[in-house]
């Protein structure tokens, strides 16, 4: 994936977090940081939680508490699993922190090539635990996911056979732009954003 860039910084301190929110969808791709899992995979915005890396209760100040580089777009299930997690110099020694996706590429440490994310570091098998990153109901939607890119595919080859076929055919125009529909459907289900 690489390290994200947080490029729609408002350039203002609000003590209200929740402020930051609509700036954060559009830098972290309406996506969760951690789970990497889209809006309408997780019910929409609503779904999603402006996170503090460093927890608030961990901060000292409300600049430092909201700043926005201390701020991470998280779904609910991610925010819940991190909490107020915070490592001492100790566990940042034995890699026992969250990995911070503006900072650190968390594909150095974690392969997300298959529904089961496997640990490349000792950084990224506390992070797949920590945040339950391969629990079942994680897998099961990475699998959907997959099942509806490969659908995708399918449904865009058949288009592009079709037309080659029969290019100025009415029957074969109606198909293809039921098909072009059903790929934009199926698009939005799990791209994003919801709403």
């Amino acid at each position: 994936m690489a390290i994200r860039v947080r490029s729609n910084n408002p350039n203002t301190l609000w003590v209200d977090h929740k402020k930051y929110k609509p700036f954060l969808r559009l830098d972290f791709e309406h996506a969760c940081a951690y789970c990497d899992f889209t809006e309408p995979q997780r019910g929409g915005s609503r779904a999603f939680h402006v996170d503090h890396y460093k927890p608030q209760k961990k901060c000292r100040t409300v600049k430092e508490r909201n700043a926005y580089t201390n701020l991470i777009y998280a779904c609910g299930i991610c925010n819940e699993w991190k909490k107020v997690y915070w490592p001492n110099k100790l566990l940042i020694l034995l890699q026992q922190f969250i990995l911070d996706p503006c900072k650190i590429d968390p594909d150095i440490h974690i392969d997300k090539t298959a529904p089961r994310w496997q640990a490349k570091s000792p950084l990224g098998h506390f992070n797949i635990e920590k945040l339950h990153l391969s629990s079942k109901p994680n897998i099961d939607d990475r699998r959907a996911r997959e099942d509806a890119l490969t659908t995708i595919s399918d449904l865009e080859q058949l288009g592009r056979e079709l037309l080659a076929r029969d290019p100025l055919g009415s029957d074969t125009l109606k198909t293809v732009a039921r098909y072009n529909r059903q790929i934009q459907s199926l698009r939005g289900m799990i791209m994003g954003p919801k709403d």
